[in-house]
């Protein structure tokens, strides 16, 4: 049986490939492709009754070096943002009341004056009901009017 001239050429690209990769492997020529980075921002997230706690690593590199932050909520589809102090990034979290049950939250660290390192973090959960309704409002009391007619 005769072999073809393209078995020939696929087998040696295929052998050029292996090799390639492993020289890769052993060389390690891009030294933080495969190392765990550091750079991240871990964001944990608790709910109590539709208050969101989210705090973060006060150790956190990043944290340290951060000259402030934005906090970017969405909440039922409307999107604020609000800054986010160095004495808070330093304090380690802040507390968000939820307006509906899913929600968005996007911190955005400063450096220099630029966008840095964000973090993303997403709740979803009942809204907590109020537990004391508003009382109904009082009724108005009636006046009676007299246009036409006479006092008894």
């Amino acid at each position: 049986m005769r072999r073809r001239r393209t078995d020939m050429w696929l087998g040696l690209w295929t052998l050029l490939f292996v090799g390639g990769s492993a020289a890769l492997a052993y060389f390690h020529p891009f030294p933080g492709l495969l190392e765990k980075r550091s750079d991240a921002i871990a964001l944990r997230i608790t709910d109590v009754d539709g208050r969101l706690r989210v705090d973060w690593d006060t150790k956190n590199e990043l944290i340290r070096k951060a000259q402030g932050a934005t906090l970017e909520v969405e909440d039922g589809g409307v999107l604020n943002r609000y800054p986010v102090e160095p004495k808070t990034l330093r304090a380690g979290g802040f507390d968000y009341i939820r307006k509906t049950p899913e929600v968005l939250l996007t911190l955005t660290l400063f450096h220099d004056g630029k966008p840095g390192a964000l973090a993303t973090v997403r709740s979803i959960g009942p809204v907590q009901a109020q537990a004391a309704a508003a009382p109904p409002p009082l009724p108005q009391p009636s006046r009676s009017e007299q246009r036409r007619g006479r006092r008894r």
